[in-house]
C-alpha cells in the first residue's frame, strides 16, 4: 500500500483506498503488539499513553459499523465534542468503540426500526454528575455515547456485565471478557464507564475520558507523504518468505539501493563470502530455518567487523533489541516493516560506518 501510494499517490481515489489499508494495517498491528504485551505484562505495569485526538478514531468506527452492520440497522453520528485530545491508546480508544458497537449491533438482531446512534459532547465532572459516573476527579471530560434500540439490560443482568467472563451470548458466540476489558481499558486513561438500559427499549454505554489541551490536527490521520532518506549503496536481503523478501527489496530498490535476496541464511553467508567487498549493508530476518539470523550475524562480522546489518524480527521476545546490539547489530525492526522505518535504520547503519 505504501508503495502504490507512492507510485500513484497523484490519483485520488488510489489515495483513499491506500491511505484506508495503511490506517487497518497499522491498528492491526498495533492489536498483536498489545495481544503479545498482555500475555506477558506483570501487575503493575503502565499503559503506554500519548495525547490522542478522539474524533477521528470515532468517525472511523462509524465508518466500519456502517459496512458491517445489516442495512436495516440506521447509523446515527452526534459529534459535537471541540475537545476531543485525551490522554490515552489510540489503538485501544478503537477497540472499546467497536466492542461496543458490535454489542449494540448484536443487542438489535432481529428487531424493527433499528438505530446505533454514537454521540460525543464535552461536559465538567462535579458534585452533580457523581450519580453517573463513578471514580472521576473533578475537571473537563469528553463523552461518548453508544446508544441502540435493542432489547435492553434486566436489572439483575446490568450489575454483572462488567464481571470478567460473564456473557449473556450464546455459546461459540463472545468470550465474555469484552465489557470487562472495555472497564479495565477505561479505568487505565482515568475515565469512567456507565450503562443506562430499558428493557425492550434499548441501552446507551457513556464513556467519560479526561480531556486535555487541544493539539493541531494534520492530514486528517492520513498518511502523509515525506521525502525519505535514500541511497545507492548494495544491500543483501536476508528473508526466508518470498513475499517478505520480495516486499523489501521493492521498498529499497524504490528508495534508489540495488539489492540481491537470499531465502537462507546459508545462500547469504555464500553470496556473502564471494564478494564481502561489494555489499554495503545487510538487512536479515531472525526466525529462518537450519540458521537463525543472530547465527548468520555473527558469522558475517567475523569476515567483516564493521558490517552494518540491520535486525528484522516479527516476535520480539525470540531475540530482543538489546541482544541483538550485543552482537553488533546497528538497527532493529518489527515486521512488518513500514518503508519510512526502513528507509531511516538503513541510511542511519551506512552513515554511523561512513
Amino acid at each position: 500500500a505504501e508503495l502504490t501510494l507512492r507510485t500513484h499517490g497523484d490519483d485520488k481515489g488510489i489515495q483513499k483506498c491506500m491511505n484506508g489499508i495503511i490506517k487497518a494495517s497499522s491498528r492491526a498491528k498495533e492489536l498483536v503488539s498489545q495481544i503479545l504485551t498482555y500475555c506477558r505484562r506483570s501487575d503493575g505495569e503502565e499503559d503506554n499513553l500519548r495525547p490522542t485526538i478522539v474524533t477521528p478514531i470515532v468517525k472511523e468506527v462509524i465508518a466500519l459499523q456502517q459496512k458491517s452492520l445489516p442495512p436495516e440497522v440506521e447509523v446515527v453520528r452526534v459529534l459535537k465534542a471541540e475537545d476531543d485530545t485525551v490522554m490515552a491508546d489510540a489503538t485501544k480508544i478503537h477497540q472499546v468503540l467497536m466492542n461496543l458497537c458490535t454489542n449494540a449491533g448484536y443487542a438489535m438482531r432481529g428487531r424493527d426500526n433499528c438505530v446505533l446512534e454514537v454521540r460525543t459532547a464535552n461536559f465538567v465532572h462535579d458534585r452533580r454528575s457523581k450519580s453517573k459516573y463513578q471514580g472521576l476527579v473533578s475537571g473537563q471530560y469528553m463523552e461518548i455515547a453508544v446508544s441502540d434500540t435493542g432489547t435492553g439490560i434486566d436489572a439483575e443482568t446490568l450489575g454483572k456485565i462488567f464481571q470478567p467472563f460473564f456473557t449473556t451470548k450464546a455459546k461459540g458466540e463472545g468470550t465474555g471478557m469484552g465489557l470487562s476489558v472495555v472497564e479495565g481499558i477505561i479505568r487505565s486513561f482515568k475515565g469512567s464507564i456507565a450503562v443506562e438500559s430499558q428493557l425492550g427499549v434499548g441501552s446507551t454505554f457513556y464513556v467519560a475520558l479526561p480531556t486535555m489541551e487541544k493539539m493541531a490536527e494534520d492530514s486528517n490521520g492520513e498518511e502523509v507523504l515525506q521525502e525519505l532518506p535514500k541511497g545507492t549503496e548494495k544491500i543483501l536481503i536476508v528473508d526466508d518468505e518470498m513475499d517478505i523478501l520480495s516486499m523489501e527489496e521493492d521498498m529499497l530498490l524504490s528508495l534508489g539501493y540495488r539489492t540481491v535476496c537470499a531465502q537462507t541464511a546459508a545462500d547469504a553467508l555464500r553470496l556473502y563470502k564471494e564478494d564481502p567487498d561489494s555489499f554495503d549493508l545487510v538487512l536479515t530476518d531472525q526466525v529462518m530455518p537450519e540458521m537463525k539470523g543472530a547465527e548468520l550475524v555473527e558469522t558475517l562480522l567475523t569476515i567483516t567487523p564493521d558490517l552494518p546489518i540491520v535486525f528484522c524480527t516479527g516476535f520480539s521476545e525470540d531475540f530482543t533489541r538489546e541482544e541483538a546490539m550485543a552482537i553488533g547489530v546497528k538497527e532493529f525492526l518489527v515486521k512488518p516493516i513500514i518503508i519510512a522505518d526502513l528507509a531511516s535504520s538503513v541510511r542511519h547503519a551506512l552513515d554511523r560506518i561512513s
